[in-house]
């Protein structure tokens, strides 16, 4: 409920200073998150809203990459800016070093030492990250680490 309230909170200050874009992009997440709410027929805990507020931002990267290769630039522009409001109420990503130290922590618990354990290291990796690091950057860690 954490970030239910915040961005609610956050959309009447956008409201009242008119900026339309906060506003359809708070608007956006706020949907999304009542939308899981219904779905789930309960309260989201903190780590449900992160994940919504990740899809959020990740359909708003892959959107980006549509429309600036498409050479629609306008379209692009207004993509990064509401990428750029969504990432402020997410924790802050964790650096590529840390998320070595944390794979390698992984590793070591679960024995892995080939590619074929790559689902017993992912799983609690992304679970330790959750929110702070891209997937697919998690996966090439991960990859490396285990080719090793």
């Amino acid at each position: 409920m954490k970030y239910l309230k915040k961005i609610h909170v956050d959309l009447i200050i956008a409201m009242k200073s008119k900026d339309k874009i906060k506003m359809r992009t708070l608007r956006s997440m706020l949907s999304k998150l009542k939308l899981k709410k219904i779905e789930l027929k309960e309260d989201l805990d903190e780590k449900q809203e992160i994940d919504v507020i990740n899809k959020e931002l990740k359909n708003r990267k892959e959107s980006f990459t549509t429309y600036s290769d498409a050479g629609r630039n306008d379209l692009a522009k207004e993509e990064k800016e509401e990428m750029d409001i969504i990432k402020t109420y997410l924790p802050k990503e964790l650096d590529e070093s840390r998320i070595i130290e944390i794979v390698k922590e992984i590793i070591k618990e679960t024995g892995a030492g080939t590619m074929e354990d790559m689902g017993k290291v992912m799983k609690p990796v992304m679970e330790k990250v959750a929110g702070q690091a891209d997937g697919k950057i998690v996966q090439t860690i991960v990859k490396k680490e285990l080719g090793n």
